[in-house]
């Protein structure tokens, strides 16, 4: 099997050098927990956790030659990157061509695992934060972002590239353009879930909905990042409710959520993905008593309208 293979190949590779063995073990132990919680392909995890550093200890001469082999264009990669990161680039082709590795998930977790970049799935995520915080690191910023991790993926990334461009900007390091787009890209995507956040409670006090609870699930469900709990008076206000999340999404250029219930005259379910929004009446809210569900589940403190 290709996986037999590449874990004899890696300790072969690194048998002169423990820590990193140690180091690549520990990024594959950290990405599988990371991936049973995210519920992603453990065995896509373990093949790049064990590939990502393949080339590390070649010179940069012989990296060079690897990237030089198969990408097309290579002078921005010299020309931003420093000698120390382009093993990303080189084990990505070492994967391609050594192990026949054709998955996309597996190939750009190795090419994105030093510097990160906008929109990366969830197994780049994974593998970029597990190089960070795998257990064999100490410095006080990788202990930092093992806590958050548990709270939420986006933020990791997010504060893994603030730290580490801060970090190399005070060291005159070269740092690709790509890591500060990455860092405003994640920036910006933790601003907005808060502000769809006021986006949902603004439009349900719109309508006088009232006891709106927002639980911060991040942390509790890999699915959704926040569930709502709202109560209204009658029908019509249901009704309201679906039309001015509806409205409000479209102003604010947010993806149009899906309606479940939506000719309940007691239940409405707005799905945005990552908001769920539940628009009660009083007596069907005391009936499934969804807080109960939600018992030790953060809540989420934000200002409402009276």
């Amino acid at each position: 099997m290709i996986k037999e293979k590449i874990i004899n190949d890696v300790k072969e590779v690194f048998s002169n050098h423990p820590n990193r063995l140690k180091h690549v073990y520990g990024v594959r132990d950290t990405a599988l927990k990371l991936g049973k919680k995210y519920h992603l392909d453990l065995e896509i995890l373990e093949i790049t956790a064990l590939l990502h550093d393949i080339t590390k200890y070649k010179t940069k001469a012989e990296n060079m030659e690897i990237i030089d082999s198969y990408f097309p264009e290579t002078a921005f990669i010299y020309e931003q990157y420093n000698d120390e990161i382009l093993h990303a680039f080189s084990a990505y082709v070492v994967a391609i061509k050594t192990y026949g590795i054709t998955n996309s998930e597996i190939l750009n977790s190795i090419l994105n695992h030093t510097v990160g970049r906008p929109k990366m799935s969830e197994y780049e995520k994974v593998i970029f934060i597990s190089d960070y915080i795998e257990p064999n690191r100490t410095y006080k910023s990788c202990v930092k972002v093992r806590k958050i991790v548990e709270e939420s993926l986006d933020k990791a990334v997010y504060v893994t590239l603030d730290d580490s461009i801060t970090f190399f900007e005070k060291a005159h390091s070269k740092i690709p353009k790509i890591a500060y787009e990455a860092r405003q890209y994640y920036k910006e995507l933790l601003e907005e879930k808060m502000t769809k956040i006021e986006v949902v409670v603004k439009a349900l006090e719109d309508i006088n909905a009232f006891d709106i609870i927002v639980f911060d699930t991040k942390t509790k469900s890999p699915f959704f990042d926040y569930f709502v709990i709202s109560s209204v008076t009658s029908n019509r206000q249901l009704q309201a409710a679906i039309s001015h999340i509806n409205q409000d999404f479209a102003e604010n250029n947010y993806e149009h959520p899906v309606v479940e219930g939506r000719n309940s005259k007691s239940w409405v379910l707005v799905d945005c993905k990552d908001i769920i929004i539940n628009i009660f009446t009083r007596e069907e809210r005391e009936y499934y008593n969804l807080e109960k569900m939600m018992a030790g589940v953060d809540q989420v403190e934000l200002k409402q309208e009276k």
